[in-house]
């Protein structure tokens, strides 16, 4: 989509929030981010429809007086004017942690419901296409980092049991062993029902021997079988220690609901396995902030190449899909 030679006024600047974008990332691939939020996304003559409620107007070309006077920049000459419902809720309370910068940008009320929807989808789309949102009224600029948000996710219809998923992330990093840090077992359920009339009594003291008796038994047959049968594994976890840079996890449970990535795929229709790959720092409230201190941002490059590497072997294991933390789809062969 070519773009336009009109201007943005200031008027559109101080209206609409804009997404900041190079001028050859493609109408399409917007399109195809969005559609991972809402269905029925569609291209248009110069638009991009997210809903009936949103929609993205562009590309305007932004000239190098605007980008300087603006502070957007340079090389990002593409703006993606948004129009949106505007509702806002209550301000944000102080000291909160943002990683998206969304409650910087809208000190006086969050957005709420579908600006909502809209504002987190630019802030994603931004990370993802290199660019930058400029937020209305407020006159703030978001810069989402790509490397702030590592964490990957492989969805797949085939479940590895606990020895297999060792087996194979210690090809890549030894060190890997089981975790306590999530909790491996459900409980099975079952057992001997309780009879009505003994819940039927208001007290404990109200109730007869036979009621007391039938209670007990009905306890005893309840325990017998959770004694008797092998719990069901439905999720645990994997981890490995970097010492002072934190741990890597590695998630494995079972979903019953998918991203709206894998909305459309077949055998993601009934649930997936989800084994999700993920950095805890020794401080994880630096994974909060928007701006967290440089020894952390040091550590985001070589622990999200651990994480990369995680992610293609689990997937290389199972098959599937793989989707960053914000839902989007990524090639394997990008990893």
């Amino acid at each position: 989509m070519p773009l336009s030679h009109e201007p943005l006024t200031q008027r559109h600047w101080d209206t609409h929030h804009v997404l900041v974008l190079a001028d050859d990332v493609e109408a399409d691939e917007i399109a195809l981010l969005a559609a991972t939020r809402w269905r029925g996304v569609g291209v248009g003559q110069s638009e991009i429809r997210l809903s009936r409620h949103s929609s993205l107007f562009g590309p305007y070309h932004i000239s190098p007086a605007v980008t300087g006077r603006l502070g957007l920049p340079r090389g990002l000459t593409a703006g993606w004017v948004v129009s949106t419902l505007r509702e806002r809720g209550e301000p944000p309370f102080r000291g909160t942690l943002d990683p998206t910068g969304i409650a910087r940008a809208f000190q006086t009320g969050l957005p709420i419901r579908e600006e909502a929807r809209v504002a987190q989808f630019l802030v994603a789309a931004a990370r993802r296409l290199g660019g930058v949102v400029r937020f209305a009224e407020s006159g703030v600029m978001v810069a989402p980092v790509p490397d702030a948000a590592l964490d990957l996710s492989v969805y797949s219809p085939l479940w590895m049991e606990p020895e297999a998923a060792l087996a194979t992330v210690q090809q890549l990093v030894p060190e890997f062993d089981y975790s306590i840090s999530l909790a491996p077992y459900s409980l099975p359920g079952g057992g001997g029902a309780i009879p009505d009339e003994v819940w039927a009594n208001s007290g404990l003291d109200a109730l007869s021997p036979d009621q007391r008796l039938a209670l007990h038994d009905a306890a005893n047959a309840r325990d017998r079988q959770a004694l008797s049968t092998e719990p069901e594994l439905d999720r645990y976890a994997l981890e490995v220690s970097y010492g002072e840079a934190g741990l890597v996890l590695v998630e494995i449970s079972g979903v019953e609901q998918v991203p709206g990535a894998l909305r459309d795929v077949d055998w993601a229709k009934s649930g997936a396995i989800k084994y999700e790959a993920k950095w805890l720092p020794q401080e994880p409230n630096h994974l909060l902030m928007e701006f967290p201190p440089a020894a952390h941002c040091s550590l985001r490059t070589p622990m999200g190449g651990i994480i990369n590497d995680i992610a293609a072997t689990l997937h290389a294991a199972v098959g599937g899909e793989v989707l960053d933390s914000d839902g989007f789809p990524i090639n394997p062969a990008d990893l």
